[in-house]
């Protein structure tokens, strides 16, 4: 990932930390209360970011075991998910039960809008609990290659797989199948401890492996 972005997506965050932590220093209360959380969140999922974009140093697994996501990365973006949406939850509580603390319609507009937030992530969360939500995790065995990942759970054969290549900037792992019309699995290479180059090294190791072969040479008569 270039550097320039990496850069200016942590000054967003900064900033946006900042200016929340000022505005729940001058709301006060429990919305205040619910303002810090989510500023504590945002500032989770930062490191988060910088976490995943940092240069990946990690060994790779042998080829027998699956090649698992940075429990890290996990971790970090569970909690600042979590501590985010029960901020903005606490927030849009209190600013659509108490209309009269200054804010008026604003504050009442700001609270439908994280409310809606707030139940439209219900869902993610549900499967998360529930088990349903996955660790990024590429498996590669006799069946073919499977990418298990959020709500991602596909497995491409390896005859079916056309070709296997990073994105532009490097940030992506773009499996497209020979059959036309069918998408191409994407998935992060951001998310694993190894450079992302290595996870193409080791799809297209075991593609190899398991190309199928033509005849031998006829022997000479």
């Amino acid at each position: 990932m270039p550097g320039w972005s990496v850069l200016v997506v942590l000054a967003i965050v900064v900033v946006g930390t900042v200016g929340l932590l000022l505005m729940a220093r001058e709301a006060g209360g429990w919305t205040g209360s619910g303002v810090g959380l989510a500023a504590v969140g945002l500032a989770i999922l930062g490191l988060a970011f910088a976490w995943a974009a940092r240069p990946a140093h990690g060994v790779m697994p042998p080829e027998t075991e699956p090649l698992r996501g940075s429990v890290t990365l996990a971790v970090l973006v569970g909690v600042g998910t979590v501590l985010g949406l029960v901020g903005a939850g606490v927030t849009s509580w209190f600013l659509l039960s108490e209309p009269a603390s200054g804010l008026g319609r604003r504050g009442q507009g700001a609270g439908l809008v994280l409310a809606v937030a707030v139940l439209a992530s219900v869902p993610t969360l549900v499967r998360a609990g529930t088990g349903r939500l996955h660790l990024w995790c590429v498996s590669t065995d006799s069946d073919g290659l499977r990418y298990r990942g959020g709500r991602t759970d596909r497995t491409i054969a390896w005859d079916a797989i056309g070709s296997v290549a990073l994105n532009e900037v490097g940030t992506q792992v773009v499996v497209r199948p020979r059959a036309d019309g069918e998408p191409p699995l994407r998935f992060s290479a951001l998310c694993f401890d190894v450079p992302a180059g290595r996870v193409v090294e080791r799809i297209e190791a075991a593609r190899g492996r398991r190309r199928p072969r033509g005849p031998g040479p006829v022997p000479w008569r």
